[in-house]
């Protein structure tokens, strides 16, 4: 069972099917990258300042990154392993960093082409393979891709309002 829209960001899992995990973690690279460019048009520096939350839009994309990243092996376990210990990344987890453009924008294309990769991967009834995390909660190989695009799209609708404001 997919779990409700987020309290924070807003996003619903519930219709992501495993096709359109895959789109969607193959389009945060460019949709970050026109974020942070846009930012920086309007003003030199904006994507790397700080927003009041602490975080610059570039940090977000960093992060993004980092949770797409980790999300992969996560998934990779699910699929080949019988209800295997599940270690998540949280959405809202880390910290800032003062993360470059440049740099947040390479990791996140590595981050989506290897869970993308791992998506492509998992076929027909493995979608239904389930693991536990620490508190015993079950997850399907599904929830888990979902997990990875509810990561990008958490950190970019971030990043845009760190930038609008």
């Amino acid at each position: 069972m997919a779990p409700p829209a987020c309290p924070t960001c807003g996003f619903d899992p519930s219709g992501l099917t495993p096709p359109d995990t895959a789109v969607a973690v193959r389009s945060f690279p460019r949709r970050f990258l026109e974020l942070l460019e846009d930012a920086e048009k309007e003003e030199a520096g904006r994507a790397t300042r700080a927003g009041a939350d602490g975080w610059s839009a570039a940090d977000h994309a960093a992060a993004a990154a980092d949770g797409l990243t980790r999300v992969a092996p996560v998934l990779r376990q699910i699929a080949v392993s019988d209800d295997p210990a599940l270690a998540l990344p949280a959405v809202d987890g880390g910290l800032p960093g003062g993360a470059a453009v440049d740099q947040a924008v390479a990791a996140l294309d590595r981050g989506s082409a290897s869970l993308a990769t791992v998506i492509d991967s998992v076929k027909g009834r493995d979608w239904e393979r389930t693991g536990h995390d620490a508190a015993g909660q079950a997850w399907t190989a599904l929830d888990i891709a979902r997990l990875g695009v509810h990561l990008g799209v958490h950190h970019l609708r971030a990043a845009a309002r760190t930038v609008g404001s």
